[in-house]
């Protein structure tokens, strides 16, 4: 009787340090991935907030209430710039930190004036013609412009894109699809101000069209939304592109408020 107690308490304890010993075992053979947890507020970034002298003037009864902005070094200098877009009668803006607070340069770097009326929606920030410095691809209610950045003096164009009559581009996701070394664009199209409804549960084929642009070559583009797969209506906010599956492919990741389209 006392030998069976002896191995009934005894065992619990040996299963326990093999347990023990099997976890020791385990973390020595772990070659994952370590986590530093910050323990010391000193580890942890603060943010001061700062004014920046610029108040999107948006009136929602002639304009979608959006505002692109972007950060760019236009004169490769090693400081960035700030882009911020303008309401319908209101101009784009550029400021430059300096000494302490944020200053107006957008007469310094030429950025050239827009038409009353046209409210800049989103901006995004690519080298188009490979000259080394970072141009503009602005989406705005009249249609999506480059301004072509050359030694820090911008130059305007307006692109020539195949807009549906009832679309407003909002936004702009830029890669090389093709991987052919020139940059392409999706264009995320929201229905115009003057056609939105207050639907509740919205009917199919509600919404602006999107378009996916292959690049020529020369800052004109050729549709290829129906190839691509990409013809679904939606009010689309914007989209990313990014290689999800890690085929070296690049993927589309949209956001819109109509639907529930995947791509």
């Amino acid at each position: 009787m006392k030998k069976l107690l002896k191995i009934m308490i005894a065992a619990p304890i040996v299963m326990v340090m093999m347990m023990l010993l099997m976890v020791v075992v385990m973390m020595k053979m772990d070659h994952g991935i370590d986590y530093e947890v910050a323990t010391d507020n000193t580890e942890i970034p603060q943010f001061t907030t700062m004014e920046i002298p610029f108040e999107q003037k948006l009136n929602p009864d002639e304009s979608l209430p959006f505002m692109g902005s972007a950060i760019i070094d236009i004169d490769n200098d090693g400081k960035e710039e700030i882009f911020l877009g303008g309401g319908p009668d209101q101009q784009d803006k550029l400021f430059s930190y300096d000494n302490g607070a944020f200053v107006d340069v957008t007469e310094k770097f030429g950025l050239e004036k827009k038409d009353t009326g046209d409210a800049t929606f989103g901006v995004s920030v690519v080298d188009v013609d490979k000259n080394g410095f970072a141009d503009l691809i602005v989406s705005r209610t009249q249609g999506i412009w480059l301004y072509s950045n050359t030694n820090g003096t911008f130059t305007a164009e307006q692109l020539d894109i195949p807009l549906a009559d009832n679309t407003t581009p909002l936004s702009v996701a830029i890669a090389d699809i093709n991987r052919d070394g020139h940059v392409d664009m999706y264009v995320a199209g929201y229905i115009k101000k003057e056609l939105v409804e207050g639907q509740s549960v919205f009917r199919d084929g509600y919404g602006g069209s999107s378009l996916m642009l292959l690049n020529n070559g020369d800052n004109t583009f050729t549709d290829i939304t129906e190839s691509a797969g990409l013809t679904y209506k939606h009010n689309t906010f914007m989209g990313v592109f990014t290689d999800v599956d890690n085929d070296g492919l690049e993927d589309l990741v949209v956001a819109h408020d109509t639907g529930a389209e995947v791509t």
